[in-house]
């Protein structure tokens, strides 16, 4: 990225809202659904990740369970066992292969679901890091860890993040096989994740350098839906 200024702004942001939320909730809120303060001192029920993101799970049984309540039944009934494993994390390296292995369980749970839906690799991890990124940040029981969690988080691979020019090169995202107008779902494999995470990775470390400070890779999550220039002090108030 070339906006200097913009980069300034998105890791004063970052700081404040990632590392220093002012608001925390339990960890089943944040999973659940936790009632967040608007602007308006009125309230508004958010959880990590929302209804649209689950669109494309296709049910077998329509009256079943979707892939909605399975990440989240997930999250809740271990919870316990996931926070002690993302407090030993060392690396990024080591919590990917922590993904990798809730990714595993998720979708041996995911029955209801057509099979076809669970083929490609960031249909399951996408929300799974939006549902750690928002842990990391907001969760009561993981206030001790954040600051070195926050450094290993990746950022959630989307639509609106193969838009954003100056993160993507169009010949960046035609080497894994997708382009500006791809889903989250076409990021088909692990190697094609992790080689768009090198990218990420490569451009925060020379950011970092340029602006004398960290930035990490999921500090680029604040140009999602314009959230660097949104009110609020944590995740979900930032969130439109």
């Amino acid at each position: 990225m070339q906006n200097i200024e913009l980069l300034k702004r998105v890791l004063n942001r970052a700081e404040m809202i990632l590392l220093q939320p002012q608001q925390q909730y339990p960890w089943n809120d944040i999973v659940q659904g936790a009632n967040v303060a608007r602007p308006d001192g009125c309230y508004k029920k958010w959880a990590a990740v929302e209804r649209n993101t689950f669109r494309g799970f296709h049910k077998i049984d329509k009256e079943g369970q979707g892939s909605s309540e399975g990440f989240k039944n997930y999250l809740v009934s271990n919870r316990h066992t996931i926070i002690a494993q993302l407090k030993a994390v060392q690396s990024a390296d080591e919590l990917h292969r922590l993904e990798v292995k809730l990714c595993a369980e998720i979708k041996y749970k995911l029955t209801n679901i057509k099979p076809a839906m669970l083929t490609s690799f960031n249909k399951i991890r996408k929300p799974l890091d939006l549902y750690i990124e928002h842990l990391v940040t907001m969760a009561e029981e993981l206030a001790e860890d954040r600051q070195h969690l926050v450094s290993c988080l990746f950022l959630p691979l989307d639509s609106q993040m193969f838009q954003q020019a100056e993160l993507f090169s169009e010949y960046e995202l035609r080497s894994v096989g997708i382009s500006r107008s791809s889903t989250y779902t076409d990021v088909k494999t692990e190697m094609a994740y992790q080689v768009l995470q090198k990218m990420v990775k490569a451009k925060t470390e020379k950011i970092s350098a340029a602006l004398s400070k960290p930035f990490y890779p999921i500090y680029f999550d604040l140009l999602w839906n314009g959230r660097v220039d949104r009110w609020g002090t944590n995740l979900f108030e930032t969130n439109p």
